[in-house]
């Protein structure tokens, strides 16, 4: 079977198993897959089954970002421009 192109690019928001599934398909036929997880706590599966967190996030680049924050600077100065 014939790869995704490499130029493909997948966000990984997902915090359950089908999402974390489907990227990770994505990204053994090639694609580049960048995992974002909650900081301090991460994905739960790596607490709750590391051995599945593994084979679900292989070949994938992972970060943490915190998405509930409200950065005030840059809405202040999104309101300004």
């Amino acid at each position: 079977m014939k790869g995704l192109p490499e130029h493909i690019r997948v966000l990984d928001l997902s915090r359950l198993l089908p999402g974390a599934q489907c990227s990770q398909l994505l990204a053994d036929l090639g694609a580049r897959v960048l995992k974002v997880e909650e900081p301090v706590r991460g994905d739960c599966m790596r607490r709750i089954n590391p051995h599945v967190f593994s084979a679900m996030n292989r070949n994938k680049m992972s970060i943490t970002l915190n998405l509930t924050r409200i950065n005030r600077k840059s809405s202040k100065l999104k309101a300004q421009s």
